[in-house]
């Protein structure tokens, strides 16, 4: 924990400060069912959308995940604009003038 919280905690309490962004995706190899409990107390917390993507291997990297779940991770996304987070690592970062610089 960091700050009494998880580290994801804090990406997710981040992202959902965002008016635009509706849908989180965790995306890696752990069991999916490792994440039910949590995913269901952000769930209460706060309003974006969370899901758990679960990798067939955990070989696939980053960019073989995001490769594997595309048209999961753009079904809903008409613009194909989406924010990409390493939650393994944690710092202050301006989320909101870092997405509206990209946009």
């Amino acid at each position: 924990p960091i700050a009494g919280k998880p580290m994801l905690h804090h990406h997710i309490e981040a992202c959902a400060s965002i008016p635009e962004i509706d849908e989180i995706f965790l995306l890696g190899f752990f069991d999916k069912r490792m994440f039910e409990d949590f995913i269901s107390s952000m769930s209460m917390l706060f309003s974006p959308k969370i899901s758990y993507l679960q990798e067939p291997v955990d070989e696939l990297g980053t960019a073989g995940g995001l490769l594997h779940f595309r048209e999961t991770l753009l079904a809903n996304n008409h613009s194909g604009f989406f924010v990409l987070l390493h939650c393994d690592v944690c710092c202050a970062f301006p989320l909101a003038p870092v997405i509206t610089f990209h946009r």
